[in-house]
């Protein structure tokens, strides 16, 4: 115990360690470390912790990673949703691709006034390669069904 003018604190090891200051910005590239091994040994559970203290601290590129952690590895299609959403509020262009493809895949995952192409369009808007691709792809579905037969 240490004493100081008539208090007394407890031992060092005994008092619990705060974060004084959240760095979503840190906490992510000590997710992306953490993953790769680089700096650290590799440790995915460690790494997942710190990603999801970057996403929920706002960080935006860990809310769109966090989400293809869900969607990929957890098969938690819902989180997945969840933390798109999330980035694709702040216009995350691949978070709002992904999210699009989803929907058209399990259309019970959307809200009320969400469609897969109206998702997929604002990616596309955005600059998603993969977005632009697909509505692409989408047109030339649409325009085979409609064009006369021969």
């Amino acid at each position: 115990m240490i004493h100081a003018q008539g208090l007394t604190l407890p031992a060092q090891e005994a008092r619990p360690r705060l974060r004084a200051v959240q760095d979503p910005a840190q906490d992510f590239q000590l997710a992306l470390r953490y993953f790769a091994g680089e700096g650290v040994k590799q440790d995915q559970a460690k790494g997942l912790e710190y990603l999801k203290l970057a996403a929920e601290g706002g960080h935006l590129e860990a809310q769109f990673n966090l989400g293809n952690y869900h969607n990929l590895f957890t098969g938690d299609q819902r989180e997945a949703v969840r933390w798109w959403r999330l980035a694709g509020v702040r216009e995350h262009a691949e978070a709002l691709y992904n999210l699009g493809q989803l929907i058209d895949a399990r259309p019970e995952l959307a809200e009320k006034s969400e469609s897969a192409n109206d998702l997929i369009e604002r990616a596309a808007k955005l600059g998603s390669a993969q977005a632009k691709s697909s509505l692409l792809e989408r047109e030339a579905a649409r325009l085979a069904l409609v064009a006369p037969k021969p």
